[in-house]
């Protein structure tokens, strides 16, 4: 878990207190009836204790805590006590520092504490992929991968040196993927796995010791500790946000700004895939992500759905965007016919209209426009045999 030490971290006092104002923003914001009795006890001690340390170290001088930390280390009593030949402090050095430390660690306990309770909510209100139907409400976790040999099972998955998945909450109000792909592993959530989660997309590392960003720790010899929240937003990722407040928080942002993801963090070696979603903006070709869907089923066995974003928000189908998609079509279909023939052209359209384009559920004018090039393809069929 999170590790304050004053000695090490007076220097980043200020990281601190964000991590623990946004505690308290978002204990403000829980829904309770989301708890048991027992957790809300928790919840209730956790919510007394953050707004007892900012009480007494942020409001006074919220920008100060380092520098009082640092004059009682400064001071001559402390100075003249330095021994030689490490000249070190001795912990209890600075009375400030030892309280704070003391503190901090103390609600980075109860952080921990409240997040199995957080976790099991994900886990109980987020849609089964079995469940998840395009075009109605849904609430899943994904990470978005373009490469199949970075699949699980991929020849690369196990090479790349992150123990952690970045991943994202996806939901029928979020559509936005990292890097605007198209191709998602819907992840299964649970307390093993869920390491943290921020409204923004956090940067995030392995480091061979616990700080103040620690989330987590993996099973391994070294670098074994995750730590997140290295943003230039001055955004932290904590353990305890619930899906719908991440929900509301990246919706409003959204109103603010140009829209982004949110940041599900997960341990990657206790993740589990259920399935694949192939998402669409109502009017592309996402031939290529089928194809690796249909190479990325091979190797992790898992079925794909769809998801039209247009079916929730609606979207403005024109002349200009049905020549680029058709031009897009062209191009990809021209490439693959030149490659694999005619024939097996046909069937990957025959193919990509049954198990893409009909359960999209496009607009009648996209749909029109794959059927007319299957049967383009069909008449090339038929004038090879005669």
């Amino acid at each position: 878990m999170r590790n304050f030490n004053y000695l090490r971290d007076a220097n980043e006092t200020q990281e601190l207190l964000r991590i623990i104002r946004e505690y308290q923003k978002t204990l403000e914001n829980y829904d309770l009836k989301m708890f048991t009795v027992i957790e809300q006890q928790k919840i209730t001690e956790f919510k007394e204790k953050v707004a007892s340390f900012l009480k007494e170290f942020d409001l006074p001088w919220p920008n100060d805590i380092g520098n009082k930390i640092n004059e009682e280390l400064l001071s001559p009593e402390v100075v003249n006590n330095l021994k030689p030949p490490t000249y070190e402090y001795s912990h209890d050095a600075s009375i400030t520092g030892c309280k704070v430390e003391a503190l901090s660690n103390e609600l980075f306990r109860l952080e921990e504490e409240i997040a199995h309770s957080v976790a099991r909510i994900w886990k109980e209100t987020l849609t089964s992929f079995d469940n998840f139907q395009n075009g109605f409400p849904f609430s899943f976790v994904a990470t978005a991968i373009d490469f199949p040999e970075f699949f699980p099972g991929g020849a690369y998955y196990k090479k790349t040196g992150h123990a952690y998945t970045s991943a994202t909450l996806f939901t029928n109000n979020i559509m936005d993927s990292f890097m605007d792909k198209k191709l998602l592993l819907v992840c299964e959530i649970n307390e093993k796995n869920l390491l943290g989660m921020s409204e923004v997309d956090i940067a995030t590392r392995e480091e061979n010791a616990p700080s103040l960003k620690t989330i987590g720790m993996v099973d391994r010899e070294e670098y074994n500790y995750i730590n997140a929240g290295y943003s230039f937003s001055g955004n932290v990722c904590t353990k305890i946000l619930t899906p719908s407040i991440l929900e509301q928080r990246r919706i409003q942002l959204n109103l603010k700004q140009t829209p982004s993801i949110n940041e599900v963090i997960l341990d990657k070696e206790k993740t589990n895939y259920t399935g694949m979603v192939l998402l669409s903006n109502g009017i592309d070709c996402l031939m290529n992500e089928y194809l690796i869907a249909i190479q990325s089923k091979e190797t992790m066995g898992l079925s794909l759905k769809c998801l039209n974003k247009t079916l929730y928000k609606q979207s403005e189908i024109d002349d200009e965007k049905l020549l680029n998609l058709n031009n897009e079509i062209n191009s990809f279909l021209e490439t693959y016919e030149m490659n694999y023939g005619i024939d097996l052209t046909e069937q990957l359209l025959e193919r990509y209209i049954k198990d893409v384009v009909e359960p999209m559920n496009y607009c009648k004018e996209v749909t029109a426009l794959y059927m007319t090039k299957l049967n383009e393809y069909r008449q090339k069929v038929e004038q090879m045999k005669l």
